[in-house]
């Protein structure tokens, strides 16, 4: 008999609650052995695919693993063939024979919505489907997506090799910072400079020095700025004070620099005091600053040579983009087809189910007019009205399938305006599974208070969902949306439904969502921010030195003594005289080889003089290379920390972006997870790839546009050994941050399952108080599949963008996405929770963005090629000595035609074009039937909903309802709808998942209100706080003066449950199909019991097995007929 001790509505007498309540109270310390073994069948549920081996994941690991079995049999024939008695033989043939018993027993280990028939599934049959079917096909569709990708990206890893090769050719980046990550990039061509070189006359000799190219046969600009000058940051004759000296220097000055240091990469000027003409007055004095503003210039043969190369990259690079574009078009026509035929393939609720928008006015019309004389309650008994409006309107409709003027309705479930009742119980569920019961017993006066103060609130259906008995009322519905007054629209998977948000309006979701999106903005400024701090303290150390060889720099000076006082001048003019210009290269490449040398304290401590270098008549001393050695051997350091900070920040921010995003109040988890995706992928490109350029970005030239005053107003020299392998370095750590999510997940759980145990190996022992703390514990995380799709159009993106001039990206994507789907696909299988049943328009979505990839490579890479100091000898003196953002005369719109980069610019126009006008170029290829229109009107051959129902669920209904009206008069299902349920006839092909759209019928919610679905459908074993939270789920279809504590005229029948009467209706489910259901249900329970007991006895189990197969077949057929 059932356990019958349940609260009611109404409140008990005081001293029936203080007995309650110690009950309650009574400390629990452990859990039994029966609950941890209950515990880990729930567990087991969330696992449907854990019985896979590898090579099932894996299907190409098949021939592999085969081979090995092969040889292992082989090897281990002869040596047990001895062992082998004929009581093993029996019991071979015994576990044979059980196939169909082990599937009832398993049956009850599964959850409702997976129901995967492991035992009785022959070998061939698991190997020839995907087993992530399973999951719903958003969850394949993922996986083939990435399949597409990876063969793409193996692809363009390929065709990357050739742009890698013609990059390395050049030595632009040999000797300098990060050489490892630009070596192989377009800043490796070089580039024409212009740099100003300054130093007080006291000091006489002045290095110029080039990192790529000449210098120029000319002088751009040169003159004297006066010791006493409030502004030295100059660098052009005649501006500010260097009018007052611009004759001041002998004319002769040019021609020694031309006849000295032209078509020079390097060049030493000595004895720079003799050009100085004059007296002795602020122009010629000893801390007077001569500057000299030369260019940099390259070969117009190796000029010519760059832009022929560019166009052999362009070219590749444009078929690299319309690759991707086919394989994503492919992909999405694979996917779409795959998805139609895994409809065809699997039966699902949604394949027989629409929802109904219930026009609030219509309903409130029809409860004022209802007369509950049946015992019925207004929501079901305006149930059966719509069920006959519907059924008529679809009869009368035209048909799609099959002519037939009989259409019924199945099954109708509503969604309630409860979103309330719904947190609470969320809250409930909590406070139990962390064991708070006075927190609990505060939430269930809050329900009661709910229950009695929001009555008709929460008892208003808002939405329902109408199952159709067969597919053809399922298509006439969808077909005549548009003609009907109701509203009809094709229903999600039942585990897709969030059951709380269904009471949101359009209007309602529309402004959270800009106020999240207005939230998400001022976190990513905030970002932005953090970033640009970081930076600016890193482009200050960086600020001081230049990008050079100091190799090259090295061979032209003569002797270790240069070196210093060469070291020295730079050191004296930098840090003593306070002049604003970059250090020559003299300081850092005689500190970085004294550091190869003697080694980093030394570096550090030591103190330089040379008796050359004089100040005031005496020998000048510093410790020149203690400020160095602070900068540059930290300055890595601090890059790669901004690196490994950008990939942890996107971490965090993923969480709470989509914590904010669940506070919207989508109606579908398709919906919620598709913004989730867009937007933690827009978080973290913008992290990873938009924000780290614009912390360091001058567009005050090339747009004008002045927010950005940053030291990089194009992708120029700096940019690449910095900005460039910043980026390099952030996707290849990037790559493997799957690797350590999981081992930090997995090593966590790993930790707190020990202390859980107390250092034991124990089964048994737990310190868990509650089930849900050891399922909680002993469980994976839920599978984030947002997270997921956003890495994929992460690393697109950002390979995309930046492929074209560091093609090392792209075997760094490559090798992302191969981690991606190696890890993903065996935690999804033996790690992860059971996601829900998504759609495929998750997937479309991520397909259509990725569409945008190319674009971006195109537009970037057009930028990137029509670069003038690289493809011409275009260079703009710099203003001032050391300028924030040094002028490029590359600016947007200006000069397209005169770079390569003129055909990345029409192939951008015209891809822009076909994606902003799409629809209209498909609408038309469909109409000159260049595309073929998939048919979504697909006769399935699908059996009648009630016999394609699973056993679970057709449990749930029959048994849940029994229990519901028998002792609480509370009905909740048509008299119809159990009627068919009880007469049907079980088909081979049944429903995959969850086949009725009830919130308990989905684990998830189970979890959520610590609802025990094992024990009250699948046991029958109606427990109290499992049976309350289906009470106050169900208190629409209950009296409204039962719920607020009144008496009822139309009481007949009592029943005392600890203390609290509970009635029964006369009439409400006629005597013959009652005694059917409770005998199907009873007789059910009964026989998996029986089963369940005999299989754990081998004095049973032996029983059965001997019967021979007649009798079996002849047992399953009365198994069977027990069901009409």
């Amino acid at each position: 008999m059932e356990k019958e001790e349940i609260k009611g509505d109404n409140a008990p007498p005081d001293d029936e609650n203080q007995e309650m309540e110690q009950f309650e109270v009574e400390p629990k310390t452990k859990l039994s052995k029966e609950e941890v073994d209950k515990a880990e069948k729930l567990i087991s549920q969330r696992y449907p695919l854990n019985y896979l081996a590898i090579e099932e994941v894996f299907t190409f690991l098949r021939p592999l693993m085969m081979w090995r079995k092969k040889q292992k049999a082989k090897k281990t024939s002869e040596k047990f063939k001895k062992l082998i008695t004929a009581e093993a033989i029996k019991k071979k043939l015994q576990s044979e024979k059980t196939g169909g018993l082990k599937v009832l027993t398993e049956t009850m280990a599964r959850s409702s919505h997976h129901m995967v028939q492991v035992a009785s599934k022959p070998q061939e049959e698991k190997m020839d489907h995907d087993p992530m079917n399973l999951f719903g096909i958003g969850i394949v569709a993922q996986f083939d997506l990435m399949k597409y990708l990876i063969f793409a990206f193996i692809l363009f890893s390929i065709l990357s090799i050739p742009i890698i090769l013609i990059y390395s050719g050049y030595d632009a980046m040999r000797g300098t910072k990060k050489e490892s990550y630009t070596a192989s990039t377009l800043g490796n061509f070089g580039f024409s400079t212009s740099t100003c070189y300054s130093i007080p006359k006291r000091m006489q000799s002045m290095i110029l020095f080039c990192n790529t190219g000449s210098l120029s046969p000319e002088i751009g600009s040169y003159g004297i700025i006066p010791f006493d000058a409030k502004d030295r940051n100059v660098c052009i004759d005649g501006m500010g004070e260097t009018a007052d000296c611009s004759q001041r220097l002998y004319k002769d000055f040019e021609y020694w620099y031309t006849t000295e240091c032209s078509h020079k990469k390097f060049c030493i000027l000595k004895d720079l005091d003799l050009f100085f003409k004059g007296p002795g007055d602020r122009c010629n004095n000893d801390d007077s600053i001569l500057f000299l503003n030369v260019k940099c210039l390259q070969d117009v043969e190796d000029i010519e040579v760059k832009r022929n190369q560019s166009y052999y990259i362009m070219c590749i690079g444009i078929f690299m983009g319309l690759s991707l574009l086919v394989t994503l078009y492919y992909a999405q026509n694979k996917l779409k087809i795959k998805a139609k035929l895994w409809d065809l393939d699997m039966i699902t609720a949604s394949d027989y189910t629409v929802t109904y928008e219930i026009d609030n006015d219509d309903y409130e019309l029809f409860k004022t007019q209802h007369q509950d004389e049946s015992g019925e309650s207004a929501p079901l008994a305006y149930m059966s009205v719509l069920k006959n409006r519907i059924e008529k309107q679809v009869s009368q409709a035209k048909y799609v399938l099959e002519e037939t003027d009989d259409i019924k309705v199945a099954n109708i479930n509503y969604s309630f305006n409860n979103h309330k009742m719904i947190e609470l119980l969320c809250e409930r569920g909590t406070a139990i599974a962390n064991h708070n019961l006075e927190e609990k017993k505060e939430i269930e006066k809050k329900i009661h208070e709910l229950e009695k103060e929001d009555f008709d609130e929460i008892s208003t259906p808002a939405l329902a969902f109408v199952t159709f008995e067969t597919q053809e009322g399922y298509e006439r519905a969808i077909k005549i949306t548009s003609r009907l007054r109701s509203v009809f629209n094709p229903a999600v998977e039942p585990t897709n439904i969030i059951w709380e948000n269904s009471h949101y309006s359009l209007t309602h979701i529309l402004t959270r969502l800009a106020i999240v999106v207005s939230i998400v903005f001022f976190l990513l400024l905030a970002v932005f921010f953090i970033f640009f701090y970081l930076k600016k303290g890193i482009s200050v150390a960086n600020g001081k030195y230049m990008n050079l060889n100091c190799d090259s720099f090295n061979r032209n000076i003569d002797s270790d003594s240069t070196k210093l006082k060469f070291a020295l001048i730079d050191y004296y003019d930098f840090y003593e005289s306070k002049l604003d210009n970059r250090m020559t290269g003299a300081l850092q490449c005689f500190c970085e080889q004294y550091n190869a040398e003697q080694g980093v304290f030394q570096t550090m401590n030591n103190v330089f003089k040379h008796p050359e270098v004089l100040v005031d008549g005496k020998e000048y001393e510093a410790q020149m290379c203690n400020e160095w050695a602070t900068d540059l051997l930290f300055a890595p350091f601090w890059g790669s920390l901004v690196s490994i900070i950008t990939v942890f920040l996107n971490f965090f921010l993923r969480g709470w972006v989509i914590s904010m995003v669940h506070t919207i109040g989508f109606h579908t988890e398709t919906s919620q997870t598709m913004v989730i995706m867009i937007f933690v992928f827009l978080v973290q490109f913008l992290n990873t790839t938009i924000l780290i350029n614009l912390v360091n970005a001058n567009l005050s030239e090339a747009v004008g546009i002045s927010i950005f005053s940053g030291h990089y107003p194009d992708f120029d020299f700096d940019w690449y050994s910095d900005v460039g392998a910043s980026i390099i370095y952030t996707m290849t750590f990037n790559a493997m941050w799957p690797f350590i999510e999981m081992a930090m997940g997995v090593g966590m759980a790993i930790f707190f399952r020990i202390l859980d145990k107390g250092l034991t190996c124990d089964k048994y022992k737990t310190s868990s108080q509650t089930l849900q703390q050891y399922i909680n514990l002993y469980s994976g995380p839920e599978y984030l599949v947002h997270f997921k799709y956003s890495r994929i159009l992460n690393t697109v993106f950002t390979t995309f963008m930046y492929g074209l001039v560091l093609p090392w990206i792209f075997p760094v994507g490559l090798l992302t996405l191969l981690i991606d789907y190696v890890v993903e696909k065996v935690c999804i299988v033996y790690y992860y929770k059971d996601p829900p049943s998504y759609d495929n328009k998750l997937n479309d979505a991520a397909i259509y963005l990725m569409k945008w990839a190319p674009l971006l490579m195109f537009s970037v890479g057009f930028w990137m090629f029509s670069n003038r100091q690289i493809f011409e000898n275009h260079v703009e003196l710099s203003v001032e000595s050391n300028p924030v953002a040094q002028k490029t005369g590359h600016v947007l719109f200006r000069d397209i035609t005169a770079t390569p980069a003129y055909i990345l610019f029409i192939i951008t126009l015209v891809l822009f074009l076909g994606l902003v006008f799409r629809r209209l170029i498909s609408y038309v290829l469909k109409k000159t039937r260049f595309l073929i229109k998939i048919n979504n009107h697909i006769d399935e051959n699908l059996p009648n909903y009630s016999d394609a129902l699973e056993y679970d669920d057709s449990m749930y209904l029959m048994s849940m309802e029994r229990h519901m009206r028998k002792n609480y008069g509370v009905k909740t299902v048509m008299d119809q709808t159990l009627s068919r349920i009880v007469s049907a006839n079980p088909t081979e092909k049944q429903i995959t998942g969850i086949g009725v759209y009830d919130i308990l019928a989905n684990i998830r919610y189970c979890n959520k209100f610590q609802y025990d679905y094992y024990d009250q459908v699948l046991k029958m074993n109606f427990n109290e706080e499992s049976t309350k939270i289906k009470l106050w789920l169900s208190v629409g279809f209950r009296n409204k003066s039962d719920v607020l504590g009144h008496d009822s005229e139309r009481r007949n029948t009592n029943f005392t449950f600890a203390g609290i009467q509970k009635k029964i209706f006369e009439g409400m489910i006629s005597k013959d199909i009652e005694e059917q259901i409770e005998r199907k249900t009873l007789l059910i329970s009964d026989t998996i019991n029986s089963i369940e007991r005999g299989i754990q006895e081998d004095s049973h189990v032996d029983i059965i097995l001997e019967e021979d197969e007649e009798a079996k077949e002849d047992k399953e057929k009365g198994l069977l007929e027990g069901y009409d």
